[in-house]
């Protein structure tokens, strides 16, 4: 054992690892214990709106990928002790040092067969991940042959880019002395910028074919939303997340004006204009009769109750998407929930608002 594994750095580094994945371990443990005990019954606040079968089905999906996480926990850790304590990275080293091509053109060198071996280690994870577990909960729709593509374009664009940043930064670690981490720190902070900027116009369209959202209803109401918290964008827009998988999701990215509002196809499916516009058009048709002194009774109430559903529904369909991650607390859907309901009942509940819509339409009172 040569000088350095005698330190104290050592020591230092061997405890920091060991508490580390014993953390990362019992957190795991944790959350799986809780989902568990928690399986056989839906929480309260969303019985209402989930079946158990699609609870138990949640409690499922987390416990497996939870799970399934413990085995590339031990995996990287012993690999870094590969790389580090075993020698791995030196090796490496003392051979790209053997073909003479100059500091920087070897570091990079280490960089990017380090990254490369790394890559084709975690492999076998990855397509269990994506081929066994999400295809077993109904969630993939990724082929082999788009995995394989994303794989090379990820690989290409990661050389495209890395490899000019890294002879920079190893640039500046030769040429600067003992501040050189100053003027890496403004390469990189720098990069970051630029690739917040770039990222949603030129890169995330090498993987996903973007869209510009169809004019309609929602495309209005998003854009209301955005004008009053005062946001500016450079487009909403679409993307085949069914492609790779049935999850919905939405983000937005981008830096400056380059902002770009993203939803997934597999999100917009859950939702309807037609509901939104139908509950809309009756607002305006209450508001028009009160205008003119007619009897809105019916039409309020209508407009009333149909809000009041499709809010119900809209919540629903959101609980519906985080629970297929088994997140049922610690979000704002059980509030909105909570919300809707309250609101559902405040002014009439929907039986109230049936009994004055049949009144008037069939000329008699309803009994409850």
């Amino acid at each position: 054992m040569n000088e350095l594994h005698t330190t104290p750095f050592l020591f230092l580094f061997l405890a920091m690892l060991l508490i580390s994945t014993l953390m990362r371990l019992y957190l795991s443990q944790r959350q799986i214990r809780f989902v568990s005990q928690h399986r056989e019954k839906v929480p309260e606040s969303f019985a209402d709106n989930i079946s158990l079968e699609d609870h138990q089905k949640a409690a499922d999906y987390t416990i497996s990928k939870v799970k399934f996480g413990h085995l590339p926990l031990f995996y990287d850790a012993a690999l870094l002790l590969i790389w580090t304590l075993g020698g791995g990275l030196d090796w490496l080293d003392k051979n790209l040092i053997a073909l003479e091509l100059g500091p920087i053109l070897t570091g990079i060198g280490v960089i990017l067969v380090y990254t490369f071996i790394s890559s084709l280690l975690d492999l076998p994870f990855s397509l269990y991940n994506t081929f066994v577990i999400e295809e077993k909960f109904g969630f993939n729709r990724t082929t082999i042959k788009t995995f394989i593509t994303d794989m090379i374009k990820g690989s290409l664009l990661g050389l495209i880019i890395g490899i000019p940043l890294l002879y920079v930064i190893l640039w500046l670690m030769e040429q600067s002395g003992d501040q050189w981490w100053v003027y890496a720190w403004l390469v990189i902070s720098g990069f970051s910028i630029f690739m917040m900027w770039v990222y949603p116009t030129w890169i995330a369209p090498i993987f996903n074919k973007f869209e510009p959202l169809e004019e309609g209803e929602t495309l209005s109401r998003i854009t209301q939303l955005l004008n009053r918290c005062g946001f500016s964008s450079n487009g909403i827009f679409v993307i085949d997340g069914s492609k790779r998988s049935s999850h919905g999701n939405a983000y937005f990215s981008g830096f400056g004006r380059n902002k770009r509002i993203v939803f997934f196809d597999t999100l917009l499916k859950m939702l309807s204009d037609d509901e939104l516009e139908a509950a809309v058009m009756l607002r305006d048709k209450a508001a028009q009769l009160e205008q003119c002194d007619g009897d809105v009774s019916a039409p309020a109430s209508m407009a009333k109750y149909y809000a009041g559903e499709t809010a119900v529904e809209a919540v629903n369909s959101a609980i519906r998407i985080v629970g297929s991650h088994g997140c049922y607390r610690d979000t704002p859907f059980e509030r909105l929930l909570r919300d809707v309901k309250a609101l559902e009942i405040a002014g009439g509940t929907p039986e109230i608002m049936k009994n004055i819509i049949a009144t008037a339409i069939l000329g008699k009172q309803r009994k409850f």
